[in-house]
């Protein structure tokens, strides 16, 4: 079976450094050769500065790392990592290390490093989820299930198919299925975000230094010394790609995740009544103007309707993309039915 060639038209620098660590990933992944190789034509490297380029290879290299565990294999052939180290290395004078550090092999000579194993690799995912379960409880929530359940659930997701489901993507992405505690912790930290909109509270610092802590965090753990160096000796050094990303996401969610119509607190905790009333959730609560003084039941009733909020979107959305859709099914099947088609 072979595997279609990626897109190869060049890409401007611009449009890269605008991109979210996500979309990065997406990127790598659409111009990954069938022979493992990745293919990635940008123009206007020079436009960067050293700091701002340097900046961007270690993204590029976390990215490659996280299309690596994702899909180790392409086309059932063996993926030449110095081969790609080298190519991700052009972008910067300093190439930096993105995966974690790992042993040298002295036994096939200094410098040689033996290749990145599955049980590595499976090691090093529940490592992440391992963080991620801590920084969920740390932040007041709960997760799915025990971490003493981890290497069970990691071994054999299917046993526990019923227990991750809710936090598994559709079409559901089956390449590391059990991996749910850092998709609970990015929804738990979606709704403190939520509380402290609805509330009209301002992030610490805006935001900027919890972010800096994440990419020194991320840079200790994936051995990216460089990247570490550069940010304590200039916190500000991220701020540019922070306003352009991060920055940006937390402006949509305090304007368009929060319920509408409200002016204050009180009517914030007027609407979040009314909208649980109408999820024939009846008990009686008192929401907290302090988020972080408010007791763990009523944080999760004010959770619940976190989630209701969100149903009620995606109920809405389909409710008004419903007859868009009945039409474009209708044509579908017009076109079967007329002569000469089957």
């Amino acid at each position: 079976m072979t595997c279609p060639q990626s897109a190869t038209a060049t890409l401007s620098i611009d449009d890269i450094t605008t991109l979210n660590d996500a979309q990065l990933v997406q990127l790598l992944e659409e111009h990954r050769r069938p022979n493992g190789n990745f293919e990635l034509p940008v123009d206007g490297w020079d436009k960067l500065a050293k700091k701002e380029r340097n900046h961007l290879a270690g993204r590029l290299q976390r990215a490659k790392e996280r299309v690596l565990i994702q899909n180790p294999a392409v086309c059932s052939r063996p993926l030449d990592l110095d081969q790609v180290d080298a190519r991700l290395a052009e972008v910067s004078n300093n190439s930096t290390t993105a995966s974690r550090v790992r042993p040298q092999d002295t036994r096939k000579g200094p410098g040689h490093t033996p290749p990145y194993t599955e049980a590595e690799r499976r090691a090093d995912l529940r490592d992440d989820e391992t963080e991620a379960y801590h920084d969920l409880v740390n932040n007041g929530g709960r997760p799915f299930y025990p971490i003493s359940l981890l290497e069970q659930v990691s071994t054999d997701p299917d046993e526990y198919r019923e227990m991750l489901q809710p936090f598994w993507a559709y079409p559901p992405a089956h390449s590391n299925p059990w991996r749910v505690y850092q998709k609970q912790l990015k929804r738990w930290q979606d709704f403190r975000n939520w509380q402290k909109d609805n509330r009209g509270l301002e992030d610490d610092d805006d935001g900027y230094s919890a972010y800096v802590e994440r990419t020194k965090r991320d840079c200790i753990k994936y051995g990216d010394t460089e990247e570490l160096a550069e940010i304590e000796a200039d916190p500000e050094c991220l701020r540019s790609y922070w306003e352009q990303n991060e920055h940006y996401t937390r402006r949509w969610q305090r304007r368009w995740q929060r319920e509408p119509g409200c002016n204050g607190f009180s009517d914030y905790v007027d609407a979040t009544k009314r909208r649980l009333e109408r999820h024939a959730f009846t008990r009686p609560f008192q929401l907290n103007e302090d988020p972080k003084q408010q007791d763990k039941l009523t944080t999760w009733i004010e959770y619940l309707c976190f989630e209701y909020w969100w149903l009620d979107r995606y109920t809405k959305s389909i409710k008004r993309l419903q007859p868009d859709y009945d039409k474009a099914w209708q044509d579908v099947r017009m076109r079967k039915t007329r002569p000469g088609r089957s």
